[in-house]
Order: structure tokens, then C-alpha cells, then sequence
């Protein structure tokens, strides 16, 4: 992997919050380069001082339960066994520099020992300065395995993905964390994660899934994202569920995906463990999720499920939750048959499209699902009896005759985004994307005409991005590539829909 130039040793900061126990000062001579293992604690340094003393006080330290290593900044480390490490304080110095981050140790799957244990990690920010995405490379903020351990008010920014988590590993939390302005995933649960939980955080202009659990070959199961703000994800969905069992998404907001994904996401997908067990999506807020999709020229849903690998038939239950101003329609389904989804207490308030989009056979149970504001028509659907809908009590809204023909024409693209982004959002001059036929159609006698085009700068945000006037719904249309740059450098990604 790159790595960062050693740079000039900074002074030391004051005390850490509770009293001194091991203070590792970055006012000596720089050390070499390291990356070999001490004593079962991996090192991977991309800011370099004093990395033998740093390994050697964490190696001490994890030979004690409860053991404590505080950096001021500037390192680069990974951690293996009853140790925690912090900063001194979030208002001092950060760990800067290219590769920055903390791993624990890799599990065999990836060449390892095992995940590493009883790991604390918290109260310090890691600002990346990572300029392009390469997903073979090893450039996020936290990585590795850790299993019966805890990560709380870290803050990360600029690096690759904020935490990806190779498993397997078990009981794992993340708590009071921020996580921004990153070129792909905010935090990934990959492959065999247990009983593990990312809570009270916020993912802010990820450059793909803001939070996602991935059981590529082994399930992960049991786990939660709750009580998290997700915003402005560039690519991909805000939280999605690729496979595993019994994985929860409670009391999020999530608000305003880009490009190719939707609010919130269960699907068979990415060569994932098929899903399994009882699910639950409770609670949730999602503002102005989905998109008008570039490769399909039909909109993604904000809360959507996809059996693209494979038909769906977990238990899916998707209660008290709340979809404003979706950017096309509401609720999605895809793809290979899915079956098993139950929906309780559904507010659906302002559709770019339809309330209901049904692109795949299966079925569903609706109670009390209410929409209102629906730009089109209630249901999109030209699957004829392919998809079964039981009709509970209190639907109202969307649950009329089901339009089937062409999607509405795609209005041209506009321009410029019009509020300023976190990071740059370039309207770069290329060739028009071409726009395919829609799906097969049974004929229709309906057509509905042109909508208007929905502008951003018709939405106004505050500043922590949240809209607080105009209605942002409807047809986008991007005939020009999205390029983000951040600190010079740029990335196009390979995810597609």
C-alpha cells in the first residue's frame, strides 16, 4: 500500500481526560517504516513516530486487561488483544496522513491469526488524506476483526471507508462515531459478522453504501444499525442489507441518496449468503431517498428489495416507519421473487413517482399504509397477477388500479447542482448516456405527461444538509458523468445497479 512521507514531529499535547497512564509524546526522532507484527498487535504506520515505542506500550498493555495506551495523534497502528487506545482529547491534534487508521488483526480468511479481542477504541479522529479509491487497497480508518470490543466518539473523514469489518468476528460496537466525506462505504459489515451494532453515529457523504452489511460467503446475523443519521450518500444506498439473518435497521434517518441506490435496501445481492430468519425495518425516517436510476432510466426506491442473486423469502417486517419526498418511488421490488415482507404502519408523504413500484413476482401483506402527495399513479405494475398483494385494513392512497405502460419521459438534464456539497460535485462534460427502451409493457391506453423537472435548487438545506423548504421529488435526469474530488483527486465508480 502507499504510503504517506514521514513529516515533522509535532509538540506534545496536554494530559489526556482522566489522567495519564501511557502517553506516547511525537516529539522525538522520527522511526523507519514498520509493518511487521508485535507480539500479535499488526503495525501498519502511515504517519511514523515513534512506532516502536507506540508497539511496545500497546503490547504492554494488552498483556493487562484494562490496559491503556493513549496517542495524541499522528499514528497509524493496529491492536490485538485487552487494550484501548484513545486520544487525549478530540480538540487536540488528529491522526493525519495517507493510509492513517487502526486495524485489528485479520481473521484466516484473509491470512490472520483471528480477530483481534476486548478492544477498546475511542475519543480520537483519524483525517485521511486518501485521493482516489482503489478497492483492493487497505486505506480505511478502521479495519480488520475486532470481536468483544468497542468503538465510541471516533471521528473519521478522507479515508477510503470509514470502518470495513472483515469477519468473521462477534459482538462488535460502534457508538457516537462520525464518519464523512469518504470515497466508499461509511461502515461495512463484511462476511461473518455476529451480534454487532452501529448506533447514535453519523455517515455523511459517503461515497457509497453509508452503512451495509455484506454476507459475501458467510452470513453475518443478529446485527443492528440504529438510532444513526445517514445523509447525502454519493453512491449506492444510505443502509443497505446484502443477505445473512435476523439483521435489524431501527430508528435511522436517512436522507438524500444520489445515484444508483435508494433510502434503505434488503436484497439478494453481490454474491451474498441468501437472507434468511426474521428481519425487522422499524422506525426509520427516510428524506427524499431513491433516485432516478442513470443505467436503468427508471427510479429506484427509496425503501427497495431486490432478489437479484436469487428469490427472497426471509421474514421481512417493516413497521412505524416514514418516507418524505421520495425522489421516485416510495417502495421498490426487483428482481427474482420476494416474498415474506409485511408492512405495518407505512407513512408515505410525497412521491417523485409511484407510491408502489412492482418489478419482480412474489408478494407482500400491507396494513395501514398510507400515501399521500403521489405524483403518478399508486402502483406501477405490469406483472398482471405476478405479484400478490394481501390488502390488510387502513391502506388508502395507493392501492387503486395499477398503471402499466411506458415510464414517464426523462426531462433534460439541468446543470449545476444548486447548493454547495462537502465535497465537489463536478458536471463533467461528457457523452450522453444512452436511455434504453423500458421494461416489456402490457398496452395501456394511459400515458401520463412530461413532469416538470424538480431542480435541487428548488430544495433549500441548512447547514448540516437537511432541507428545510421545496419540494424535492420528481425526474432527474444527469446526461453528464458525476466526478467527486476531494483533495485533488478523483473517482468514478465501477458500482452499477
Amino acid at each position: 500500500m502507499p504510503r504517506a512521507p514521514g513529516r515533522q514531529p509535532r509538540s506534545a499535547v496536554s494530559a489526556p481526560l482522566g489522567g495519564p497512564r501511557h502517553v506516547v509524546d511525537q516529539t522525538g526522532e522520527q522511526a523507519p517504516p514498520v509493518g511487521a507484527a508485535h507480539g500479535g498487535f499488526h503495525m501498519v504506520f502511515g504517519m511514523r513516530h515513534h512506532a516502536e515505542h507506540i508497539a511496545a506500550l500497546i503490547e504492554n498493555a494488552g498483556d493487562r486487561v484494562g490496559g491503556a495506551v493513549v496517542v495524541p495523534g499522528g499514528i497509524e497502528r493496529s491492536v490485538g488483544r485487552h487494550v484501548t487506545v484513545e486520544h487525549a482529547a478530540l480538540r487536540f491534534e488528529p491522526c493525519h496522513g495517507l493510509g492513517v487508521g487502526v486495524y485489528g488483526n485479520y481473521t484466516p480468511a484473509n491470512g490472520g491469526p483471528g480477530a483481534s479481542t476486548n478492544v477498546t477504541l475511542k475519543d480520537f479522529a483519524i483525517f485521511g488524506e486518501t485521493t482516489s479509491r482503489v478497492d483492493s487497497d487497505q486505506v480505511n480508518g478502521i479495519g480488520g476483526a475486532l470481536t468483544n470490543s468497542t468503538v465510541s466518539n471516533v471521528w473519521i473523514e478522507h479515508t477510503k471507508v470509514g470502518a470495513w469489518m472483515d469477519g468473521p468476528m462477534d459482538r462488535l460496537t460502534f457508538t457516537g462515531c462520525r464518519f464523512k466525506n469518504l470515497y466508499a462505504d461509511g461502515v461495512n459489515f463484511h462476511r461473518g459478522v455476529t451480534n454487532s451494532t452501529v448506533t447514535n453515529s453519523l455517515i455523511r457523504n459517503a461515497g457509497d453504501d453509508g452503512l451495509a452489511m455484506w454476507s459475501e460467503s458467510t452470513a453475518d446475523s443478529n446485527n443492528t444499525f440504529s438510532f444513526n443519521t445517514v445523509q447525502t450518500t454519493q453512491l449506492a444506498n444510505g443502509i443497505a442489507i446484502y443477505g445473512g439473518s435476523n439483521n435489524n435497521t431501527t430508528d435511522n434517518v436517512v436522507s438524500d441518496t444520489m445515484r444508483q441506490g435508494g433510502g434503505i435496501h434488503y436484497a439478494n445481492r453481490f454474491s451474498s449468503v441468501p437472507m434468511a430468519g426474521t428481519n425487522l425495518i422499524a422506525r426509520n425516517v427516510i428524506n427524499r431517498g431513491g433516485c432516478l436510476d442513470e443505467n436503468w432510466a427508471f427510479g429506484v426506491g427509496a425503501l427497495w428489495f431486490d432478489g437479484r442473486d436469487g428469490p427472497m423469502s426471509a421474514t421481512i417486517n417493516v413497521n412505524d416507519n416514514v418516507i418524505n419526498d421520495s425522489m421516485q418511488e416510495a417502495v421498490h421490488f426487483i428482481d427474482s421473487a420476494v416474498t415474506g415482507v409485511t408492512f405495518n404502519n407505512l407513512q408515505i408523504n410525497g412521491t417523485g413517482s409511484f407510491a408502489m413500484q412492482f418489478q419482480s413476482t412474489g408478494s407482500a401483506t400491507f396494513n395501514n399504509v398510507v400515501a399521500t402527495g403521489v405524483a403518478l399513479a399508486g402502483q406501477y405494475d405490469c406483472l398482471g397477477s405476478g405479484f400478490g398483494i394481501t390488502q390488510g385494513t387502513g391502506n388508502s392512497g395507493w392501492n387503486t388500479t395499477p398503471f402499466c405502460g411506458a415510464f414517464p419521459a426523462v426531462p433534460a438534464d439541468r446543470g449545476e447542482l444548486g447548493f454547495d456539497a462537502p465535497y465537489a460535485l463536478l458536471d463533467v462534460d461528457v457523452e450522453q448516456q444512452p436511455v434504453g427502451p423500458p421494461p416489456a409493457a402490457k398496452p395501456s391506453t394511459t400515458s401520463f405527461p412530461v413532469l416538470p423537472v424538480r431542480d435541487l435548487a428548488q430544495c433549500v438545506f441548512d447547514d448540516c444538509g437537511q432541507r428545510t423548504a421545496g419540494f424535492c421529488g420528481g425526474f432527474f435526469r444527469r446526461t453528464k458523468k458525476l466526478i467527486i474530488k476531494s483533495n485533488g483527486g478523483s473517482h468514478t465508480s465501477k458500482h452499477t445497479t
